[in-house]
């Protein structure tokens, strides 16, 4: 027997059937097996032996090695180990995320649905709030006592507010349902609409609209107006009682990355350690005294740019004016110089 009482009993035949071949062919031989140490204990050890032949072709000897792979075995079941746990976290966590993403999007459906019926069902009630107190002002009126009458006007200046607050809610529930339809939009062409619907704002006020050449996007062209027309109206706002209201449109373009468009104005301003408030329902930098305005506005905004997969931020000084910039991809917050540029 004696090389092959190291050989394990179960590998044995194996081995000598392809030895036995390897020698009737002349072809080298390899292969992985056990083979008994001196303490008794197999180890895995990889043989290779290959035939040497004389000119004519004939095998003259054998020449080969025997490699103790033992330790790359073992290294090797560790690793086969550690990726069946690997691949079994990474689907506890795939399940996990989807059951997240679910209960999200059914969280997100639950409050829209809330904010729609809420808004909706506060019409009525407010209509008959408005109704009834201008009943009584124009009924009423001359026989009421001076504070009985501005008490009456209050309701009716809180009425017309909650009911723009009502349809403030309405459009960002709206939006939360409402899917994209992308075109490629000129966005010259939107600014400018938006500026006609915006000129009744203008009368009486010395306003340059500063409009550069933008690009083109892929975006929707309805929603991406209605982008516009909220921050070019906050600019007008924001720049009321100015001598002369300045509002900027214009793009910073870098090759490879997502365009910035951005809206400047020489406003009111306000302190970037309250930014984060900017883009919150009902978050106001102003008292409705200074500016009207539901707190709505902007974050209708934000979430149509979201909705594009982009980002909107600003930047500010108080009594300085405001920059508002948003991209519909994603991409690092920068700021614009003081004349924006294309930079290629």
């Amino acid at each position: 027997m004696g090389w092959q009482s190291v050989h394990h009993p179960d590998f044995l035949p194996e081995v000598l059937a392809r030895w036995t071949s390897a020698i009737a062919q002349g072809k080298p031989f390899e292969m992985e097996f056990p083979l008994r140490g001196k303490d008794g204990l197999f180890c895995d050890f990889l043989t290779r032996i290959v035939p040497l032949k004389d000119s004519g072709g004939r095998v003259v000897r054998w020449f080969g090695t025997n490699t103790d792979i033992s330790g790359l075995k073992r290294t090797e079941a560790r690793l086969a180990v550690q990726a069946e746990e690997i691949r079994k976290l990474n689907e506890d966590l795939e399940e996990k995320i989807a059951k997240r993403t679910g209960q999200l999007a059914a969280a997100n459906q639950e409050l829209e649905a809330f904010s729609y019926s809420v808004s909706h069902d506060l019409r009525a009630p407010l209509r008959h709030i408005a109704g009834f107190s201008k009943i009584l002002i124009n009924e009423f009126a001359p026989g009421m006592a001076g504070e009985a009458r501005e008490h009456l006007e209050r309701i009716q200046t809180a009425v017309v507010r909650m009911g723009l607050l009502v349809t403030g809610l309405l459009g960002l529930a709206k939006l939360g349902r409402q899917s994209l339809k992308l075109s490629r939009t000129d966005l010259n062409e939107v600014v400018d609409q938006v500026i006609s619907i915006l000129e009744p704002e203008c009368e009486g006020r010395q306003v340059e609209w500063q409009i550069a050449r933008l690009p083109a996007l892929d975006c929707d062209p309805i929603l991406m107006a209605h982008v516009f027309q909220n921050l070019l109206g906050n600019a007008l706002k924001y720049t009321r009682g100015r001598a002369g209201t300045v509002i900027e449109v214009d793009s910073i373009l870098q090759s490879g990355k997502p365009a910035i468009i951005f809206v400047r104005d020489n406003g009111v301003g306000f302190n970037m350690r309250y930014a984060e408030r900017l883009f919150g329902v009902f978050q106001r930098m102003h008292t409705v005294s200074e500016f009207e305005g539901t707190g709505v506005g902007l974050a209708t905004v934000q979430r149509i740019i979201q909705k594009h997969g982009g980002m909107i931020w600003a930047e500010a000084e108080v009594d300085h004016g405001a920059t508002f910039y948003f991209a519909l991809e994603r991409t690092e917050h920068i700021g614009a110089p003081a004349k924006a540029t294309a930079v290629s």
